[in-house]
């Protein structure tokens, strides 16, 4: 069921998650829906596409998202959903794409992400901060390793990058710009399949890698890391 960009406004209707039990796409995506999202919503169990975004939803995510049980891709980006990710989420086994950027979720980035099929992540413009890890990049991460691009922009890390990422060997794009990471640039970065890094707006310092994504200046941001050197790019 496409509804999208249809200048809906108001709560979501139980109503209409009930007759949806049957759809195999809910796209609420780009109205103006605001409030609560129902629990019922754990009760579309046939979903395997439920886009949301940019709305005003707010509140907690539901716990009974975890009963959607066959769902590949979740998009809940854009709206005003804070607290917790839920574990129920790890109920989710069949999942491959996960947005929930520009929301205001806090806490810990959960550690049964990396036991999903996750190849689509999206965590960028939140306020995670893994307490667990002194506000680091979770190492956890480095299980994920079907992923093929991650985005924790924007967010309150800082740190070290952990090398734990050098495992996620089918990555192609990795944004972890504008937190507060620091330390050098390192070196296993150049070695994974990038086509697309973006490093800018934290506080690395050093020299630039020269090899893999580093030499391709399209490619490559690291604006606004004044103690970086070197490399193929105007540093800023």
């Amino acid at each position: 069921m496409h509804l999208n960009d249809n200048k809906l406004s108001g709560k979501i209707p139980i109503q209409l998650l009930q007759v949806s039990t049957l759809s195999i796409i809910l796209d609420l995506s780009q109205n103006n829906l605001f409030g609560l999202l129902p629990t019922e919503v754990g009760d579309l169990n046939m979903l395997t596409i439920l886009d949301l975004s940019d709305n005003n939803l707010s509140g907690a995510i539901p716990i009974s998202l975890g009963d959607c049980g066959s769902l590949l891709a979740l998009s809940l980006k854009g709206n005003l959903f804070q607290g917790l990710i839920p574990q129920s989420l790890s109920s989710l086994k069949a999942l491959v794409e996960l947005d929930i950027s520009h929301n205001k979720l806090s806490g810990q980035i959960p550690r049964f992400l990396q036991q999903l099929k996750l190849e689509h992540l999206n965590l960028s413009y939140n306020d995670f901060e893994d307490n667990n890890l002194s506000g680091a990049i979770p190492i956890s991460l480095g299980d994920c390793g079907s992923l093929l691009a991650l985005s924790l922009k924007g967010n309150l890390f800082q740190g070290l990058i952990p090398q734990s990422l050098s495992s996620l060997k089918a990555l192609v794009e990795l944004d972890i710009s504008h937190n507060k990471l620091s330390g050098q640039i390192p070196r296993f970065l150049q070695q994974l399949k990038l086509e697309h890094l973006n490093l800018s707006y934290n506080d690395f310092e050093g020299e630039t890698p020269m090899v893999g994504v580093f030499a391709n200046e399209s490619a490559l941001s690291v604006l606004g890391n004044s103690m970086l050197c070197g490399g193929i790019v105007e540093l800023g």
